[in-house]
């Protein structure tokens, strides 16, 4: 049924684009046509039916569309309402540990005897709300087998863009059947319930298989918010106030983000002052200098960035490679391609460029290279991911992007359609020994819930097949058209964050395929696992720590639980060893 309404969704997204259509007159052509042909299939009855069931369908789905655009992160306290404004602001709550799965229960596998395990309650808000009430967090066990170290606790309820944090230490006494911890966090009238299953606890048992399947901390599925910028310009939020009001979102829900620079018409003030000319605009090329100094001073520019992201600056994002002439757009146009709008590879001759004219391969490597180099020596950031500039590549795009030195591209092989109709796992392109290749998924820009609701589709499908879902949202949020982009990406990571089960690994571009490439690649992996004796070792034969690795293990028994490792570079540590 989802696929089925997602592909009504991208026909009307194909119509509106071809045919300039909005979609309200898609739906005043549609509506009577669709009513004629019920009423010539099926009778006149049937057709009035069916337009009365249309009418209400659409009525319910415009409602939930302003719903979604207007931001609503809040609501009254109900026992008050209408006596004192009490809002009460709608909380992330995350349950962080070693589940085999997440859901209601979460499933924390089979103990053994004395085995302890500690939990952590992650609680943020995202809202633009004040909170006025205490949080309260009770934790209770339904077994005697089963011990919890820590109760019920009060705290503040954090601010808006702060994290509360509480821990559940649980202890397993006897073997014997399992048993529930529940978890409840209630802030005025709203409360969150979520329980962790503990299916027995057994003898010491020795462990016979051990494997990594899931992403860091255990999650199932991951996540990552990429965005890109052409050029610097004002009018089109692509500045320093856009990138502030952006970033501004990030930081309220402690959700990174990765922002692909194109340096050429972003960075460097003659180039854009030329650029300008040509064209006749006023795009404010002598704010340049001070958009660098905005980026080096204000902004967090680590490329590795996790939920809930921490930062000594308030603002934090990862800087990409965006090439340095953008392709594929009007920014294209430069005097190496006689100023043509949208040129192409092989379209121009640039002095940046060390090969012949037309050798695509090169001429992709030394534009990432020049790219790399400005955001180098403006901003002291050494880029490590790439962003496809205007859909432009081709089959040397992989291969050129590891050349110059990318650890994870997005898009140096995917299509429109891959884009729009294809979930496309984490892989190293044909032809590259180390680069991750993460693709997005479509719709980008997300401004009304038809869109949103697509999204949400394919990050379920993504949820469920243990991949990753790219987020694309330019960091602009087409706030030159209004609010409408901003909400509707606010309630996008709401959703991700509240309603998924805490199932997502969220991170920057960089992290998460980086983790894909050490932990998960079946090529590139360095963690190795070694059963012996009922001893689990796991060896890091990589060159950076890895922490939060999600270690399965499978005992003779039958049962299982997962242990969450970290080992040093050129280390191994004892993951489990029967007590």
């Amino acid at each position: 049924v989802g696929w089925m309404m997602m592909i009504a969704n991208v026909v009307y997204e194909t119509a509106q684009k071809k045919a300039g259509l909005s979609r309200a007159a898609i739906d005043f052509i549609l509506l009577p046509v669709v009513v004629l042909a019920y009423a010539i299939a099926l009778g006149p009855w049937f057709a009035l039916a069916a337009s009365l069931v249309l009418a209400i369908v659409w009525i319910a789905v415009s409602l939930i569309d302003t719903k979604w655009q207007s931001g609503a992160l809040s609501s009254p306290h109900r026992g008050l309402l209408g006596k004192v404004p009490l809002p009460i602001p709608g909380l992330v709550i995350d349950l962080a540990g070693p589940f085999l799965s997440r859901g209601d229960p979460n499933d924390a596998g089979t103990w053994p005897e004395r085995h302890t395990e500690v939990f952590r309650v992650v609680i943020l808000n995202p809202s633009q709300v004040v909170p006025q009430l205490p949080l309260n967090v009770t934790v209770e066990s339904t077994t005697s087998s089963l011990f919890v170290e820590s109760g019920s606790v009060s705290l503040a309820c954090p601010n808006p863009g702060e994290i509360a944090s509480a821990e559940i230490a649980v202890i397993a006494l006897r073997a014997g059947p399992g048993g529930t911890i529940q978890v409840r966090v209630c802030h005025g009238d709203k409360s969150w319930t979520r329980s962790i299953r503990v299916q027995s606890i057994t003898d010491a048992q020795p462990a016979i298989r051990a494997a990594i399947t899931k992403w860091k901390g255990g999650r199932r599925a991951a996540f990552a918010w990429r965005g890109d910028q052409d050029l610097y310009d004002p009018a089109t939020f692509q500045s320093a106030d856009g990138l502030r009001i952006a970033l501004g979102l990030s930081r309220r829900f402690r959700l990174p983000s990765t922002l692909f620079l194109s340096g050429r018409l972003s960075l460097v003030e003659a180039e854009h002052h030329a650029f300008c000319d040509h064209f006749g605009w006023d795009r404010k090329s002598n704010e340049i200098e001070g958009f660098i100094g905005f980026l080096r001073d204000e902004v967090d520019l680590t490329a590795m960035l996790e939920f809930p992201m921490q930062s000594e600056r308030d603002l934090a994002m990862e800087i990409g490679n965006h090439m340095y002439l953008h392709l594929g757009t009007h920014v294209a146009a430069d005097p190496g391609n006689g100023w043509k709008s949208h040129a192409w590879i092989g379209e121009g001759d640039y002095p940046w460029h060390h090969g012949e004219v037309g050798d695509s391969f090169t001429e992709q490597r030394d534009n990432a290279i020049k790219n790399a180099d400005v955001i180098r020596n403006l901003l002291g950031v050494e880029v490590t991911s790439w962003g496809v500039p205007g859909r432009v590549y081709d089959e040397n795009t992989s291969r050129a992007v590891e050349a110059a030195g990318i650890e994870v591209g997005t898009d140096t092989n995917a299509s429109a359609f891959t884009n729009v109709l294809r979930l496309v796992p984490p892989h190293h392109p044909k032809g590259c020994d180390r680069l991750v290749e993460i693709t997005k998924k479509y719709p980008g820009d997300p401004n009304n819930a038809y869109k949103l609701a697509m999204l949400k589709y394919w990050l379920h499908a993504a949820r469920r097949a243990g991949g990753t879902f790219l987020f694309m949202a330019h960091h602009h949020l087409l706030l030159y058209e209004g609010w409408g982009c901003y909400h509707i990406t606010e309630e996008f990571f709401r959703h991700v964050l509240a309603d998924c089960d805490g199932d997502f690994y969220v991170a920057t571009v960089t992290a998460l395929g980086r983790y894909w490439r050490d932990v998960l690649s079946p090529k590139t992996r360095v963690i190795e696992l070694n059963v012996d004796q009922g001893r689990v070792v796991a060896r890091n034969t990589g060159d950076r720590d890895l922490e939060g690795l999600p270690v399965e293990i499978e005992f003779s028994d039958g049962g299982s639980l997962m242990v969450l490792a970290s080992v040093k570079a050129g280390h191994e540590v004892v993951v489990w060893e029967a007590p």
